[in-house]
C-alpha cells in the first residue's frame, strides 16, 4: 500500500475510534465478509453456524438477515425477520459492529424489501416504525444508522406518491453530522434525490468534495474489499446514472465499462442490472441497437433470477414491474429491428410471470399427483444445481464452474422430461416458443397481446402461421380507458360512450385490422387494458362483438395450464345464490331467480341459497360439479387486492369472505366459474404485469376458464344474461356461449353496453 493510502487509512481508523464508530469485533470473519460484500459466502457461513442452535443470539440472526435481504432472497428474508424481532421483544437487542443496537434492523430490511418489491404502502409503514425507533438516539455513532433509515422511509414515501413529505426528511438528514457519515450521508442523499428526478443535486451530492466517496471515485489503488461495496460502487453507481439522466453519455459510458468488467460488480445484484439497463440506454443513444439489446439481455436475466427467489404472488408482480423499464427498451429494439418473435417472447416473460411460476409450481399437474420417489430426487436435485449455480451469480462467477453447473442442470431437466414428460413446464423458467404458442391457438383463431409502458405500447398479433407486430401511442390511454368506464358505467348520465369506444378501437386495434384474419379472438392485455371492455369497442359499423368472439387470457403462457377437467363428476354445475348476508340492503333477489333457473337448465345441480349458500359449501362441494356457479356480491379491494372476495353466508365454520388469498389454497377441477356478482374480473394492477384478482385466483384453483365482471353490474340484467348464457352451452362453446347471451341483451331494451359489456371469458373455449 503506498505511504499516502497508509495515511489515510490510519486517519479513518483514528476518526471511527474517536466518534465511537469503529469496533473490533467478535467474529472478524462473518463480519469480514459482510463489509466486503460477500453475502453468498456470509449466507452459506451463517446458516451453517445456526443450523444446530434452535435459539441463536440476535447478532448472529442479524447478519442471516443482511446476507438474505442483499442477495434479495425474500422468501427466506421475512421469516429470518419474524425470528430476529422475536428476539428484540424478548429483550436481545445486542450491541456490536458499527451501528449500534439492531431494534430497527428488522423493520429497516421489511422496509427495504417492500420497496423492492413495488409494495411501498408496507415500505412507507416499516419505514416509519425504523425511523420512530432510532430518531431518539443521540450517541454519534447512531449517526450512520439513521442515514441509512431515512434513505428508506424517504424512498418508500417517494415512490409511495408523497413526496412533500420526503422533502422534510432530506432536510434532517443534510443535517446530520459528523465526518465518518459525510460518505454514506451523499450516497443516501444522491439516491434519494435521483427518485425525485432532481438528476443534477443527484450528481452533485455523488461527487461531494467532502465525501470519502468522491476521494474513492478518484482513486484507483482501492479497488477491492470494505471500500468498493459500501463506498465505491454506490457512489459510482448513481453518479453514472445521474451522468445519463443528464445526457452526459460519454462521461457515464467509461465509468460504467469500468465497473461493469470488474467480476466484483456482480456482487450486488440491485445495482448491477441497473448499471446493464444505463448502460444499454447509452448503447442506444448512440445508434448501436443490438449492443444495447445484448446489455438489457443480460439485464433481464439478473432479474429473473432474482425474482425466483420471492415466496408469494403479489409479491413477484410488484418485483417485476418496478422493472419494467429494461423490457419496455428491450422489446422495443427488438420490434423495430423487425425481431417480431424475439420481441413477443421477452413480452411474455414480463408479463403474468407470477401466475405462470405459480402453475407451473403446483405439486399437481393435469389433476394427478405427482409423487414418484424418481421424480421428487429429480426436482430437488435440479432445485440445487440451479440454486448453485445463481449463488455463484452474485459473487465472483468463474466460467468454468458455471458451465459445469449449467450442464447439471441441463441434464437435470432432461431427465425430468424423461420421466414425466408433463412434468417439464414445472421447471421450465421460460415461456413457450412461438410455435408452440401458435399450436395451443384453436383453428381459425388469432391472439391479440398488448404490452408497453406509458409511451408506448406494443400489440403483437399471431395466428397459425405468423406472427406481427405494432407500436401503438401509449400517451393518455389510461385516462381515455377511464373516460369510456365512466361513460359505460352510467347508462343515464347522456355521455355515449360509443365516442370514447370508437377512440380506442381507432388507438389500439384498427392499425393491426390487416393482421387479423379470424373472428374468434384471443386478448392478451397488459396494465390499464385488463379494465377494458373489448367487446365494446366501436369499430364505426358496430360494437367489436358484432363480428369479433373474444376471449381473454392474462398471458398467452398461461394456455399450456389450461386443460379440460375430468369426467366423473357427481353433478353438473353447483350453484350458490343470493346469499343470507345478515342486510336486506344486500339481498339480490334477481339472483335467486337466476340460481335457480340455472339448476333447471342444468341437470344433478346443486343449487344453495340464503343461508345455505355458504363460503363452507363453496370448499366443500367444490371439487364435485363441472360448473361452479356465484350469484352473489363481490368486493373489490384496489389497496389489499387478495383481500378481494366474494361475500357468501357465514356459519360456525367460516367467516362467508372467500378471498383472493384463501383461492390459493382451493383446489377445484372445474370446465367453468361463473362470478355473477360485481367487479370479479378486477384486480389491482402493479406497474404493467398482470392483475392480482378473482380470475387469477380461480385459475390457480383449479378453473379452466372463468365468466367475470369488469364493473357493478345491473341484478336483472345479470339474471337474464346468465340464464341465456346456460341455455346456450349445451348448443355452442363457451366463448360463442357468452357472446350469444350478449348480443341477446344488446339488441333488446337494454342495448347500452353497461348491461352487457361487463362480462368476459378468461380461459378456455371448449
Amino acid at each position: 500500500m503506498k505511504r499516502r493510502h497508509c495515511f489515510l487509512f490510519g486517519v479513518f481508523i483514528l476518526l471511527f475510534a474517536l466518534t465511537g464508530c469503529f469496533f473490533i469485533p467478535s467474529n472478524p470473519y462473518r463480519q469480514t465478509l459482510e463489509v466486503n460484500g460477500q453475502y453468498v459466502e456470509l449466507e452459506s457461513h451463517m446458516e451453517t453456524l445456526l443450523e444446530n442452535k434452535p435459539n441463536p443470539p440476535t447478532t448472529e440472526l442479524y447478519y442471516l438477515c443482511r446476507a438474505y435481504s442483499e442477495l434479495q432472497k425474500f422468501d427466506k428474508l421475512f421469516p429470518c425477520l419474524d425470528k430476529l424481532e422475536t428476539n428484540i421483544e424478548g429483550g436481545d437487542d445486542s450491541v456490536f459492529g458499527i451501528i449500534g443496537g439492531v431494534a430497527y434492523a428488522p423493520d429497516l430490511m421489511r422496509s427495504q424489501a417492500y420497496l423492492e418489491l413495488g409494495q411501498f404502502e408496507n415500505a412507507i409503514l416499516y419505514g416509519k416504525r425504523a425511523w420512530e425507533t432510532v430518531e431518539p438516539w443521540n450517541h454519534i455513532r447512531a449517526t450512520y444508522t439513521k442515514i441509512i433509515t431515512l434513505e428508506a422511509y424517504s424512498l418508500a414515501l417517494i415512490l409511495g406518491g408523497k413526496p412533500e413529505k420526503a422533502r422534510k426528511l432530506i432536510a434532517t438528514m443534510k443535517n446530520l453530522s459528523g465526518l465518518a457519515t459525510s460518505e454514506n450521508k451523499a450516497t443516501s442523499l444522491a439516491r434519494v434525490y435521483m427518485a425525485l428526478g432532481d438528476y443534477q443535486k443527484a450528481l452533485e451530492a455523488a461527487e461531494d468534495k467532502y465525501s470519502v466517496g468522491y476521494w474513492l471515485l478518484k482513486s484507483s489503488s482501492w479497488e477491492t474489499g470494505w471500500n468498493y461495496y459500501i463506498s465505491e460502487l454506490p457512489n459510482r453507481f448513481i453518479r453514472d446514472a445521474a451522468l445519463v439522466e443528464l445526457g452526459r453519455y460519454e462521461e457515464a459510458k467509461a465509468d460504467l465499462d469500468d465497473l461493469l468488467a470488474r467480476p466484483e460488480t456482480k456482487g450486488s445484484g440491485t445495482i448491477y442490472w441497473q448499471m446493464l439497463y444505463n448502460r444499454a440506454r447509452i448503447a442506444a443513444a448512440e445508434g448501436r441497437p443490438i449492443e444495447a439489446r445484448d446489455f438489457l439481455a443480460q439485464a433481464v436475466e439478473v432479474i429473473e433470477s432474482q425474482r425466483a427467489t420471492i415466496g408469494n404472488d403479489a409479491s413477484k408482480i410488484g418485483f417485476v414491474g418496478n422493472k419494467q423499464s429494461v423490457y419496455n427498451l428491450l422489446i422495443e429494439i427488438l420490434v423495430e429491428q423487425g425481431n417480431y418473435d424475439e420481441a413477443f417472447q421477452y413480452a411474455e416473460r414480463a408479463k403474468a410471470r407470477a401466475l405462470v411460476d405459480m402453475l407451473a409450481s403446483k405439486d399437481q399437474f393435469g389433476g394427478e399427483q405427482i409423487d414418484t420417489a424418481e421424480l421428487a430426487n429429480l426436482l430437488k436435485e435440479l432445485e440445487q444445481a440451479e440454486e448453485d449455480l445463481q449463488r455463484l451469480v452474485y459473487y465472483a462467477p468463474t466460467e468454468e464452474k458455471q458451465s459445469q453447473l449449467r450442464a447439471v442442470v441441463v441434464q437435470k431437466r432432461r431427465q425430468i422430461a424423461k420421466t414425466a414428460p408433463e412434468t417439464t413446464s414445472l421447471v421450465a423458467v421460460s415461456p413457450p416458443s412461438i410455435e408452440e404458442i401458435q399450436s395451443l391457438l384453436l383453428k381459425q383463431e388469432t391472439l391479440i397481446e398488448f404490452y408497453g409502458g406509458e409511451d408506448k405500447v406494443f400489440a403483437f398479433v399471431l395466428d397459425g402461421g405468423s406472427v406481427q407486430a405494432v407500436i401503438l401511442d401509449g400517451r393518455g390511454l389510461e385516462g381515455s380507458i377511464n373516460a369510456f368506464r365512466k361513460a359505460v358505467q352510467d347508462p343515464k348520465a347522456g355521455d355515449d360512450p360509443r365516442e370514447h369506444a370508437r377512440g380506442l378501437y381507432q388507438r389500439l386495434l384498427e392499425p393491426m385490422e390487416g393482421h387479423i384474419k379470424t373472428n374468434d379472438l384471443v386478448i392478451v392485455p397488459h396494465g390499464a387494458l385488463h379494465y377494458l371492455p373489448f367487446a365494446a369497442l366501436h369499430t364505426g359499423q358496430g360494437y367489436l362483438i358484432d363480428t369479433y368472439n373474444v376471449r381473454v387470457l392474462p398471458s398467452a403462457s398461461v394456455m399450456k395450464f389450461l386443460k379440460k377437467g375430468k369426467g366423473g363428476k357427481v353433478g353438473t354445475a353447483l350453484v350458490l345464490g343470493n346469499p343470507d348476508l345478515g342486510d336486506a340492503k344486500l339481498d339480490l333477489p334477481f339472483a335467486q331467480a337466476e340460481a335457480q333457473i340455472i339448476g333447471e337448465l342444468l341437470p344433478d345441480s346443486k343449487v344453495l341459497i340464503r343461508s345455505h349458500a355458504t363460503e363452507t359449501a363453496a370448499r366443500k362441494y367444490g371439487r364435485g360439479f363441472k360448473y361452479v356457479h356465484f350469484a352473489s356480491h363481490g368486493v373489490f379491494n384496489p389497496a389489499k387486492p387478495l383481500a378481494s372476495g366474494l361475500l357468501l353466508a357465514r356459519d360456525v365454520k367460516n367467516d362467508g369472505m372467500l378471498t383472493v388469498s384463501e383461492l390459493y389454497d382451493i383446489e377445484l377441477d372445474a370446465d367453468l366459474v361463473t362470478l355473477s356478482a360485481c367487479e370479479t374480473a378486477l384486480g389491482y394492477v402493479a406497474n404493467g404485469d398482470d392483475v392480482v384478482g378473482f380470475t387469477r385466483g380461480f385459475l390457480y384453483a383449479g378453473a379452466n376458464s372463468i365468466v367475470s365482471s369488469l364493473w357493478k353490474v345491473d341484478d336483472e340484467a345479470t339474471s337474464e344474461l346468465m340464464k341465456a348464457f346456460y341455455a346456450n352451452l349445451g348448443k355452442m362453446d363457451k366463448r360463442s356461449a357468452l357472446r350469444a347471451a350478449q348480443l341477446t341483451l344488446k339488441n333488446s331494451e337494454k342495448s347500452h353496453p353497461y348491461y352487457w359489456a361487463a362480462f368476459q371469458l378468461t380461459g378456455t373455449v371448449n
